[in-house]
């Protein structure tokens, strides 16, 4: 058979790719554009050659993937992965549901849900593929211990003030009373400053035993020319913004990040805070109305199913940060998360929903 397998956003591209290898690895041939870019000429092409197509459905270049079903003839059989739960009801996806086979649901809670937006069915054959690459990775991190590897940052106004030196800085090795807190921060840079900012204000209220530890996400870059001023704006900004803390620009990916923090601060719809909640990393969930809105434009909803199955403790506002960061932290906190990790997020018998997947394709034969 030729299999063609597309998503745009970074994570299903991830886990569409370890779909494609283990086809690849029966003999099939495949066809997996590269993630994060449009699909070339060539690729649309042989897409449009194949036997059955399956796509994720992004959340904010959603037409990435819809591009290339328009062009589908309508005998090729049209599969929607999700590489989290409700990633099938992204609403421009909604003009075209009909078109598709069957959806390859993350969670079976939201069979109904799926088949009231418009698609045929569902199913759930296990958890998303990169889910076990993300939580195996957040276990080697916690393994492979890299926190020696943090420095403590901060510029000091006052003295840089008196000695009119910008860039002046002072770092320090992380001690072994510091808590560190991370933040993966995801693709828009405005909506990372405003985090970031929350999280300054409630970091500086705790004190100094308190490291801020970033993973920036790939996928913040400007793709188009217009953007390119606003990025560079957001990021000189994000300079000051963190001038006042201690902090480390980890330039760590987000597993390791996330294996090697005390607690995950989130305020977006990341994979790794799913992985995390395997993984039994603390965590806290940010619900302000800018976070909502936020995940209104990313997946219809307010919140993120992590945090509603109880995998991170929800900070009610900007005010309750400080405090829910410091009981994520407490011996009580920590039990808790853990308990409701246990019970919502129980490891899998078997992470490899990618064979699974190939096998269900090959039926079609």
């Amino acid at each position: 058979m030729k299999l063609g397998f597309y998503c745009f956003d970074n994570a299903g591209g991830d886990a569409l790719k370890i779909v494609a290898e283990e086809a690849k690895s029966r003999g099939h041939e495949v066809v997996n554009p590269v993630k994060q870019l449009p699909v070339s000429d060539e690729a649309m092409v042989a897409l449009l050659d194949c036997d059955a197509v399956v796509t994720g459905l992004s959340a904010f270049e959603t037409d990435m993937e819809l591009n290339v079903v328009r062009w589908l003839r309508s005998e090729i059989p049209w599969f929607v992965f999700e590489d989290v739960p409700e990633a099938a009801l992204r609403p421009k996806a909604k003009e075209l549901a009909y078109r598709a086979k069957l959806v390859f649901a993350a969670h079976p809670s939201g069979a109904q849900a799926v088949q009231d937006f418009g698609y045929a069915g569902s199913v759930c054959l296990g958890p998303p593929s990169q889910w076990r690459a993300e939580y195996e990775g957040v276990m080697a991190a916690k393994a492979n211990n890299a926190r020696s590897e943090i420095s403590k940052t901060r510029r000091p106004s006052n003295t840089a003030a008196i000695m009119n030196l910008k860039d002046a800085c002072t770092v320090w090795s992380l001690e072994g009373n510091d808590k560190v807190v991370g933040i993966i921060l995801g693709k828009d840079p405005d909506e990372n400053n405003r985090i970031l900012r929350l999280l300054k204000d409630a970091l500086s209220e705790l004190g100094d035993s308190y490291v801020l530890a970033i993973s920036q996400h790939p996928g913040e870059k400007a793709t188009k020319t217009e953007d390119k001023d606003r990025f560079e704006g957001a990021f000189a900004e994000r300079k000051e913004i963190l001038s006042g803390i201690w902090h480390f620009d980890s330039g760590w990916k987000g597993a390791k990040l996330a294996g090697n923090v005390d607690v995950l601060v989130s305020g977006s719809g990341s994979n790794i805070t799913i992985a995390s909640a395997y993984a039994r990393v603390s965590q806290v969930w940010l619900d302000d109305e800018g976070v909502r809105a936020r995940m209104r434009a990313q997946t219809g909803k307010d919140t993120w199913f992590v945090a509603e199955l109880g995998g991170m403790l929800v900070a009610d506002g900007v005010g309750d940060l400080g405090p829910m960061i410091k009981t994520a932290l407490s011996e009580r906190g920590r039990q808790y998360l853990l308990q409701m990790q246990e019970n919502n997020f129980p490891l899998p018998e078997d992470w490899h929903t990618e064979k699974k997947i190939v096998d269900l394709l090959e039926k079609l034969k």
